[in-house]
């Protein structure tokens, strides 16, 4: 009757595709990243190589990754010549990147809390509904009481299956996204990781000796 619950069902299938559309990305990145940390630990003496917005470790190509844009930019800042704290700058752009990694999902948690709002709407009508059927009793007959009984049970109906479908679906949809951020998170503390262990003291050596 009040179409809540066809709105809701339709704003979880559609934010399930894009949970999924975010899922393989940061899957892609993720397995990204374990190939650059592989390459760097498979180079002996790895340097850094800018060709415009590309990076690469001595001839060959990092692939394209957020991880390796981040190391672009912190070669770029290395050869900068500028006199600042690189340690300070590193864990800026680190910031940078996980803030920009994680807040494709800040959507999908305001629409899982959106989907409860509008469950309790759909109470809401479901209660309006209901209270009409009641003051618009004139004559205590059996048809007028049948009419009613009907009318209230619509709105019983409406109340339960909003209410149920907005639970429901933001249980669900929460939870992939709970899954989505784990993985955002596995990757921010990657990035970290290979930055912290493998790029930066290449960095910071190739900047002394300069």
């Amino acid at each position: 009757v009040s179409y809540v619950s066809i709105v809701i069902t339709l704003l979880y299938f559609a934010f399930t595709g894009h949970c999924a559309f975010r899922t393989f990305y940061i899957s892609r990145q993720l397995n990204e990243a374990v190939t650059v940390s592989q390459m760097l630990r498979d180079t002996p003496a790895p340097t850094f190589v800018l060709s415009g917005d590309r990076v690469s470790l001595g001839n060959t190509p990092l692939p394209d990754c957020a991880l390796s844009s981040l190391i672009g930019e912190l070669v770029h800042l290395g050869q900068s010549g500028l006199q600042m704290d690189h340690g300070f700058e590193r864990s800026q752009l680190l910031e940078a990147y996980s803030q920009q990694l994680r807040g494709g999902q800040d959507i999908g948690w305001f629409v899982a809390d959106t989907m409860i709002k509008l469950g309790l709407l759909g109470t809401g009508i479901g209660f309006v509904i209901l209270l009409n059927a009641v003051t618009s009793v004139t004559d205590l007959d059996i048809a007028s009481m049948k009419e009613v009984l009907v009318t209230m049970s619509g709105g019983m109906g409406v109340k339960l299956f909003t209410t149920i479908a907005g639970l429901i679906s933001a249980i669900l949809l929460s939870l992939q996204y709970q899954l989505l951020d784990r993985g955002a998170d596995d990757l921010v503390a990657l990035m970290t990781k290979v930055i912290e262990v493998q790029v930066a003291p290449v960095i910071r050596m190739k900047g002394s000796a300069a």
